[in-house]
């Protein structure tokens, strides 16, 4: 439950920087392609509950994957790499093609989903552990 908290937070806190501050600008240039503030406000209960759904199926494909006898971090950032690909590469590619976006937002979107997605899996690698055992922090091992 620790990881998916941290993820949790850890995404959040990233994609409220991306979509706030780095790409207000970028935004307001196309209003014309985005729901309109009252429906965004409306919805914003789904985009809460999103970030939860998303670290809750992050952190149970990592832990799945997860390999006792090697570093949690390792591991973390290899899972963070890799699935931040999975989920950032196409779609950005996609709405690229279909939606008449400038540039800078599908580029910005991918970077800043790598960026969650490492950020994630560093957080995850770091705080999960399988069901058993101590954190290595807990039992004295340090990381």
């Amino acid at each position: 439950f620790g990881a998916v908290l941290a993820v949790t937070v850890v995404i959040a806190a990233i994609d409220r920087v991306l979509h706030h501050v780095i790409l207000m600008d970028a935004y307001k240039q196309t209003l014309h392609l985005w729901r309109s503030a009252a429906e965004m406000k409306n919805l914003f209960g789904l985009i809460l509950a999103g970030y939860p759904v998303f670290a809750l199926f992050f952190v149970w494909v990592f832990a799945k994957g997860y390999e006792k006898n090697k570093p949690g971090l390792g591991q973390g950032l290899r899972f963070g790499i890799l699935a931040g690909l999975l989920v950032n590469a196409a779609y950005c590619m996609m709405s690229y093609a279909v939606m008449p976006l400038p540039v800078v937002i599908p580029l910005v979107w991918f970077l800043g989903g790598m960026l969650e997605c490492v950020a994630g899996g560093i957080v995850a690698g770091w705080i999960y552990r399988p069901s058993g055992s101590l954190p290595a922090l807990v039992a004295g091992q340090g990381r």
